[in-house]
């Protein structure tokens, strides 16, 4: 897993290398204005309990104002597996270039990229990480 350092929503900088091991980590690049990328949003959160063993990022190019309000609509705050984050110095475009959004990653236990997805995922495919 790259390294690449993010501003939080509480304006904090976090980092991948931050992430422990041992977990699946999905890291799921979007923008707070894509219908798509909300939608995947709503999904993920509604399977709740399904997916709290995994470690989640989400992660946005948009500014900090916008994933502030899209944090507080989506309330992730009540979320303790997630990380909502801002790509600020375009690390993550820059390494991934992602040519459209939702752009997901998952990282397996020892942070070896698994799988790379490009636009909407079913939630399915992340549950059965879960199950193993």
């Amino acid at each position: 897993m790259p390294v690449v350092t993010m501003l939080r929503v509480d304006s904090s900088i976090y980092s991948t290398s931050q992430i422990q091991e041992g977990k699946y980590t999905v890291i799921l690049y979007f923008r707070t204005d894509c219908p798509h990328c909300q939608k995947e949003m709503a999904d993920i959160l509604k399977s709740g309990s399904d997916l709290k063993t995994l470690n989640i990022i989400f992660l946005t190019i948009k500014p900090l104002k916008d994933l502030k309000r899209y944090a507080k609509f989506f309330k992730l705050a009540d979320y303790p597996n997630i990380i909502t984050a801002c790509d600020n110095k375009h690390e993550f475009l820059n390494y991934y270039k992602p040519a459209q959004v939702p752009y997901l990653l998952v990282f397996g236990p020892s942070k070896k990229l698994f799988r790379i997805y490009e636009g909407p995922v079913p939630v399915d495919s992340l549950k059965t990480l879960v199950k193993g």
